[in-house]
Formats: structure tokens, sequence, C-alpha cells
């Protein structure tokens, strides 16, 4: 049995997949970077939280974290 993956390989696959089978490929892009969102969201919370030290030790000054802090989630 020939496995196909829902992700095509080139555009003019994607435009011979069936309708629902298009449908479900946007929908997983979508959710890939719903996750990609929250983690961005998660981490930069995270990196609020750290002191002087912990800064130093990842290799950021404290105006590299404002700057990271003050990027929107989706970037």
């Amino acid at each position: 049995m020939q496995r196909t993956s829902l992700l095509p390989h080139s555009a003019f696959q994607y435009f011979i997949l069936s309708p629902t089978r298009r449908l479900w490929h946007l929908l997983g892009r979508a959710g890939h970077q719903l996750i990609l969102w929250r983690r961005n969201a998660v981490t930069r919370r995270q990196l609020a939280w750290l002191n002087e030290r912990e800064l130093a030790d990842i290799g950021i000054t404290r105006s590299e974290q404002q700057n990271e802090l003050n990027k929107p989630f989706w970037r």
C-alpha cells in the first residue's frame, strides 16, 4: 500500500487535491501556526521572569530581553 502525505510537494499538487483534502491541509497549517504563536507567548512570559544572572547565563542583556518582550506574539 502506498502512503500519501497530506502536505503536497508542489503548488500544482495542492490544486489537484480534492476540496476536502485542501480544507484539511489548510486546517493543519492553521493549527501549526497557532501552536507556534502559543510557544512564542509562553517562552516570552518565561523570559520576563529571568534575573540578571540568569540572563547572563543564556547570553543576553536586559535590553535584548526587553526587545524580545516587546514583540507581538506572531513574530
